[in-house]
C-alpha cells in the first residue's frame, strides 16, 4: 500500500518536532519535576544544647553487686566518671575534696579547665540537676543507695556544693547530709564544694 505525499509530510512534521524537543531538554538540563531536592541536603546533626535529657525514668542503683553496673548508674571513661541512666548526667566519680573549695566564679573555671576522664566540657551543675542526686531515704549523705561515688570524698566535713543556679546577687549551694538535703544562698565570694557535670542544656556564660 503506497503512503500518500500528505501523511509522509505529517510524518515528517512529527519527528522534527520530536527532535526539536529532545535537543531542548538536553539543553536546559532534564528535570523531574517535584521528585528533585529543593537544595542540597541539610545536616541532620544536633548539638548537645538542643537535645532534652530524659527525666522519666525511677531506677535503682542497689539492684546488683556492682555498684559501677547497676540499672540507674554506669561508670565511664575509665571509671573517672558515672552516668546516670535517670538523667542522661554524667558525673565526676569523684568530686573535688575539700582542699579544693572555690568561690562561685573559680569554681565555674574549675570545671571548666577539668579534664576528668580526658575530656573537656565539664561545668557547674543547675539546681535541678544537682538535686537529681539526693534521695532522702537513703542513709546519710543522702545519695541514692548502692551509688559508685567516691564516700570517702563525699563524707569529708563539708558537703556544701555549688550550683550553677543564680540567686539576686549570689548563687545557690546544695547541701548534702542535712536530714533532708536541701540549698542554701552564698554569697559568690564563699569558698564551697565543687562537683562537675558534664552533660547539654547549660549556657558558659557566667551572667
Amino acid at each position: 500500500m503506497l503512503v500518500s505525499k500528505r501523511a509522509t509530510n505529517i510524518l515528517l512534521v512529527l519527528i522534527l518536532a520530536v527532535g526539536i524537543g529532545i535537543v531542548a531538554m538536553l539543553a536546559t538540563g532534564a528535570r523531574g519535576g517535584p521528585l528533585d531536592p529543593q537544595g542540597p541536603p541539610s545536616s541532620t546533626y544536633k548539638s548537645l544544647e538542643i537535645v532534652p535529657p530524659i527525666w522519666v525514668l525511677t531506677l535503682p542503683a542497689d539492684d546488683g553487686p556492682d555498684a559501677c553496673n547497676s540499672r540507674r548508674f554506669t561508670c565511664v571513661m575509665n571509671g573517672e566518671a558515672v552516668l546516670d541512666r535517670e538523667t542522661g548526667l554524667v558525673w565526676q566519680q569523684t568530686p573535688f575534696s575539700v582542699g579544693y573549695k572555690r568561690d562561685w566564679l573559680n569554681a565555674f573555671d574549675l570545671c571548666g579547665t577539668s579534664e576528668t576522664g580526658g575530656r573537656r566540657g565539664w561545668r557547674l551543675p543547675t539546681l535541678e540537676e544537682m538535686s537529681t542526686l539526693f534521695l532522702n531515704t537513703s542513709p546519710f549523705p543522702g545519695l541514692p543507695d548502692g551509688n559508685p561515688f567516691d564516700h570517702a570524698i563525699l563524707l569529708t566535713d563539708t558537703r556544701v556544693f555549688w550550683t550553677r543556679t543564680e540567686w539576686g546577687s549570689g548563687a545557690i549551694a546544695f547541701v548534702f547530709g542535712a536530714p533532708t538535703g536541701g540549698y542554701v544562698y552564698s554569697d559568690k565570694i564563699d569558698n564551697n564544694r565543687v562537683w562537675c557535670v558534664r552533660a547539654p542544656g547549660a549556657s558558659v556564660d557566667n551572667g
